[in-house]
């Protein structure tokens, strides 16, 4: 099982905003550099869905179940996100949001 990202890992948007931050302390004495960081501010986000988002199959966890995924993955760590899922009867995201919790 591969570790999840830390907590304390910051999000895009997050690091989009201190970008456009730095830009605008520097963009003085660094024009050029400023300019360049906008480029890449205006770069970072999310592309549109080509689709609609389908509808949810399987509710988020309840903290009861998801403690008893969490348990189940811990004490096998070989199997399959893939296979946890099917023994609580939900999918690998439920999963995988489950042992997000965990760090």
């Amino acid at each position: 099982m591969t570790n999840p990202a830390p907590k304390d890992k910051r999000t895009i948007p997050e690091l989009r905003e201190e970008i456009w931050e730095i830009a605008g302390r520097i963009a003085a004495k660094y024009p050029k550099e400023a300019k360049n960081l906008r480029a890449i501010w205006s770069e970072l986000h999310r592309a549109s869905p080509t689709r609609p988002r389908a509808p949810v199959k399987h509710r988020p966890l309840s903290e009861r179940e998801a403690e008893k995924v969490r348990a189940y993955a811990f004490a096998h760590p070989n199997v399959h996100l893939n296979e946890i899922a099917n023994v609580f009867n939900t999918n690998p995201g439920r999963v995988s949001e489950a042992l997000q919790e965990a760090t």
